[in-house]
């Protein structure tokens, strides 16, 4: 795995073991993830960059508007 996998990795397995209270399905992912599970995880980054696409989009039209 290369670094940028390794790093996506870590901060998915951050977000889902600090997110409020935790879930069976998140704690059951997270250990898919942990043993090496992609599929999950791909799941998991391409979740997280929607999110974090529509927070910059959201963010460039206030700034543009300023």
């Amino acid at each position: 795995m290369n670094k940028y996998v390794e790093i996506s990795k870590e901060f998915v397995c951050t977000i889902l073991s600090n997110h409020g209270e935790p879930t069976a399905e998140g704690i059951a992912e997270l250990l898919e993830i942990r043993m090496g599970n992609e599929k999950v995880l791909l799941e998991h980054i391409k979740a997280i960059n929607n999110i974090f696409n529509k927070a910059m989009e959201e963010l460039e039209k206030g700034v543009n508007n300023v």
